[in-house]
């Protein structure tokens, strides 16, 4: 339920480009792509006696363009998914309530393959219930 939160969330932004599902097939594209990354950290108990969990972990966007042509169109793609994903987006689905504690973090971009690859990563918290 969670990864469907996120994801439903980032496949929402106007004007998103293609995106790389984690898991599922794509064919890799010459223009800017976002590679989808979920990874959760241990879940919290903080009730014994409810059937209720706290999840916590990062989604991780991480933004493709050609290399050669400098940052500014990933960056742009950066700004996009942070805006869509700001501090105190608060969303329930269901048994769900999922919260965007702090403000998305761009990490240093690296060169691979011929590609600029800019990270931004999401860190979420959900309590579920049920």
């Amino acid at each position: 339920m969670i990864r469907k939160i996120l994801e439903t969330r980032l496949s929402a932004i106007p004007g998103a480009p293609p995106i790389a599902w984690e898991g599922k097939a794509f064919a890799t594209t010459q223009g800017l792509f976002w590679e989808v990354f979920l990874l959760p950290a241990a879940p919290d108990n903080p009730a014994l006696d409810v059937d209720y969990r706290r999840e916590r972990g990062v989604l991780q966007v991480t933004i493709n363009a050609e290399s050669g042509k400098g940052p500014k169109a990933a960056q742009d793609s950066a700004e996009t998914i942070r805006a869509a994903f700001a501090r105190g987006l608060d969303i329930t689905d269901g048994p769900v309530r999922l919260i965007v504690e702090r403000s998305p973090a761009n990490a240093p971009a690296i060169i691979e393959d011929g590609r600029y690859r800019l990270p931004v990563s999401i860190s979420y918290t959900a309590d579920v219930f049920g």
